[in-house]
């Protein structure tokens, strides 16, 4: 009963609310009802925001397990990949494949520029692009460039042979420093690396573990290995590793270059044997010359050199380390004989200035005769072309012009040039003088 005393009041007080709207309800017709304009709300101005203050990213892998408690383990594992890795991660989950299961992570991919990461590591493949007929002479070569690379210190993970149609090619896989320019934050970036070539697919999963470990002493920290199948049908080795990047373009420390030799042989062997004496001149100039390539001619066969040399990057350019310059003579001779001496005299004053002669030849040029010369240059390639400095006028008398030539080539040393050669050339029934000088030492 007291509870039917209780009630009664709310039910009074139910009624005479809904009954005090509702006259005015049944004085609106139906009809204007659809007829009314509703004042529509201002829609609030969309966010201008940059990029989240927090970036996460979503690593997802293609390994599927029959049951949960497989990938849940197979997730943990990873989760602890990433941590020996120095990346950030939120945690797993396990998500459904089909019949089977499979699991996610998300990690944080971008970092403060103290933050601890990975290395900036690349993983690059040099091939030299020639074509050997037998096996062996590649196989020679291979290993030849393999010894080159290490000695560089630019540490190989792998090095193989593979066919080019019915001839056979080699390719050297190594890794070099990633010269990540100043940014005030980075990323850890995972990347795949693909290796090997194996008829049978346990064969690849037996050479996973070598793989590995050869990526993680190169400095990479590797999360998976599997084996992968090739596009011709056989087996490979695939890591996922991470390493660390910024949003530049890669600026590898090391590069290779090419030199292309322009002396001619009759024979192919001699252009071989004319390249590797030549690989004992950059070993002189302390650059590592990783392969000789022998190339044919339009007549006969000459010979191409890649060497390594050191990338030192700017602002927005990069410069090597060492380049080869080519000297052409502004003179003219009439005898072989003269052309013979100047060049000698000519290569041995580029020697003495620290400039190692790849190359120097004679050649015809008209009814007379005029010589070039091939060279390295080290330190400030920029700096070390040489300059070629013309008397601006002309002398009646040779003794003249052999005083005033004495006058400029002092004042250039004192200038901190070096100078290479002075002389009088005679042009008509006057005289004139050259004087060829490096900038800065050609330091």
């Amino acid at each position: 009963m007291k509870k039917f005393l209780f009630v009664l009041p709310a039910l009074m007080l139910f009624n005479i609310n809904l009954h005090s709207g509702s006259n005015e309800l049944r004085n609106i017709n139906p009809s204007e009802i659809e007829k009314t304009n509703l004042p529509q709300p201002n829609p609030s101005p969309a966010l201008q925001t940059g990029e989240p203050a927090v970036e996460i990213a979503l690593y997802k892998t293609d390994e599927t397990f029959s049951f949960e408690s497989g990938a849940r383990g197979a997730m943990q594992e990873r989760l602890a990949a990433f941590k020996r890795a120095g990346v950030r991660t939120l945690g797993g989950r396990v998500v459904e494949a089909g019949n089977d299961y499979s699991f996610v992570i998300e990690y944080l991919p971008r970092v403060k520029k103290d933050s601890p990461l990975p290395p900036p590591i690349l993983i690059k493949t040099y091939k030299n692009g020639a074509a050997y007929w037998r096996k062996s002479e590649a196989e020679n070569e291979r290993k030849f460039c393999e010894f080159k690379f290490k000695n560089a210190r630019l540490p190989v993970i792998t090095s193989y042979i593979y066919e080019i149609e019915r001839d056979y090619g080699f390719a050297v896989d190594y890794t070099v420093k990633n010269v990540l320019g100043w940014a005030r934050e980075y990323r850890a970036e995972i990347r795949k690396y693909v290796t090997g070539k194996f008829t049978f697919e346990s064969q690849a999963e037996r050479a996973l573990p070598a793989i590995i470990s050869l990526v993680e002493r190169a400095g990479l920290p590797v999360l998976r290995g599997k084996a992968v199948e090739r596009p011709d049908g056989d087996w490979a080795v695939e890591t996922e590793y991470v390493t660390k990047t910024n949003k530049y373009k890669e600026r590898p420390l090391y590069s290779v270059r090419r030199y292309s030799s322009p002396e001619e042989y009759p024979f192919e062997d001699r252009a071989l044997k004319a390249g590797k004496e030549r690989v004992a001149v950059f070993e002189r100039a302390q650059l590592a010359a990783v392969s000789v390539i022998v190339r044919e001619t339009p007549r006969d066969y000459s010979f191409d050199i890649d060497y390594l040399v050191k990338n030192i990057y700017s602002y927005n350019s990069v410069k090597p380390s060492a380049t080869v310059a080519t000297y052409q003579s502004p003179e003219t001779f009439d005898f072989e004989s003269q052309a013979r001496k100047a060049m000698e005299e000519k290569a041995r004053y580029l020697e003495e200035a620290g400039f190692p002669v790849l190359s120097k030849r004679i050649r015809e040029s008209g009814r007379d005769y005029t010589y070039s010369i091939d060279y390295i240059i080290k330190d400030a390639p920029w700096a070390g072309e040489i300059q070629i400095y013309k008397s601006p006028g002309t002398f009646k008398f040779r003794s003249r012009a052999q005083e005033a030539m004495e006058r400029k080539a002092s004042a250039f040393t004192e200038a901190g040039f070096a100078v290479l050669s002075a002389r009088v050339i005679k042009e008509g029934n006057e005289y004139r003088y050259i004087i060829e000088y490096l900038p800065d030492n050609g330091r």
